[in-house]
């Protein structure tokens, strides 16, 4: 732990001044965090008030999308199962490789994949 968190601290500012207060925040496992932080004012003739502020924080894990539209870039609802290659089929919601042509010329396999 770093020892400033638990030193008090004080700040003498003037008239318009302002203070910029940077967080960090970590957390071992993911979810939805809240803490209030109170801040005592002193004011003319040494009149004291609190003020509260709230910070929040959400941590989460990274996720793949399994969303179609955000996954692949060539797309089409429906064709030819021979005709369509490297393209995603919303109609049968597959990717859709293409005819596996083994042993077939490059020049040829415009033929079959046309």
């Amino acid at each position: 732990p770093d020892p400033r968190e638990s030193q008090p601290t004080r700040w003498l500012l003037g008239p318009k001044e302002a203070v910029q207060i940077d967080l960090h925040f970590a957390s071992p496992k993911p979810g939805a965090f809240s803490q209030s932080f109170s801040f005592e004012v002193v004011g003319y003739a040494g009149v004291i008030s609190t003020v509260g502020v709230t910070g929040s924080a959400v941590c989460a894990l990274p996720q793949i999308s399994s969303e179609p539209r955000n996954v692949f870039h060539r797309k089409v609802k429906s064709k030819n199962p021979i005709a369509v290659r490297r393209q995603w089929v919303a109609s049968r919601s597959c990717f859709e490789w293409g005819p596996l042509l083994v042993g077939v010329d490059a020049d040829k396999e415009a033929e079959y994949t046309a």
